[in-house]
């Protein structure tokens, strides 16, 4: 059995009590996934990323039983705040991105001479919170664009097997 748990919190934010001035000269600043922006950039990027192997086996003379459970929970809040007043020369932009991966191979197999019993189960709960803003009493200029995008993507993978085999009977079963 392997239970993975993941809570994580991340947030970018400039507060109300903030007055920014950006020039937008040099190279820019790289977000995360590389887009480069110059001016200014209130970002908060998270990435979370469980891999999961697991297998049992039985036998014995008059049978067998195999069970393989995956339980994977993940809970995110990313935030990208701009709260207080600034001016950009080029862009102003607030970002907030997630990434979630979850791969779960699982095997059970059983066997006996009068019969043998093999299960998996695989569950995943994924509940992220991803959000980008700009608050109420912010005032924000820029001389070019004034961006605000939040994403977010789960990509969830599971394989399971359950194989059971005897002389009399053989039962298998897997959920995901």
């Amino acid at each position: 059995m392997a239970v993975n748990t993941l809570a994580s919190s991340t947030r970018a934010q400039i507060d109300s009590n903030s007055s920014l001035t950006a020039g937008g000269a040099g190279e820019g600043v790289a977000l995360p996934g590389g887009e480069i922006v110059k001016g200014l950039a209130v970002a908060a990027s998270s990435t979370s990323d469980i891999d999961t192997i697991l297998g049992n086996a039985s036998g014995g003379g008059n049978g067998g039983v195999a069970a393989s459970v995956a339980v994977n929970v993940v809970h995110t809040n990313t935030q990208a705040v701009l709260d207080g007043n600034a001016v950009a020369t080029g862009v102003a932009r607030v970002a907030a991105n997630n990434l979630t991966t979850i791969d779960t191979v699982g095997v059970a197999a059983a066997g006996g001479g009068e019969g043998g019993g093999g299960a998996v189960s695989d569950t995943s709960v994924v509940h992220n919170t991803t959000g980008a803003r700009i608050g109420d009493g912010a005032d924000v200029a820029a001389t070019q664009a004034v961006q605000v995008a939040a994403g977010a993507r789960e990509d969830l993978s599971s394989i399971t097997v359950g194989a059971g085999g005897g002389g009399s009977i053989g039962i298998a079963g897997s959920a995901s």
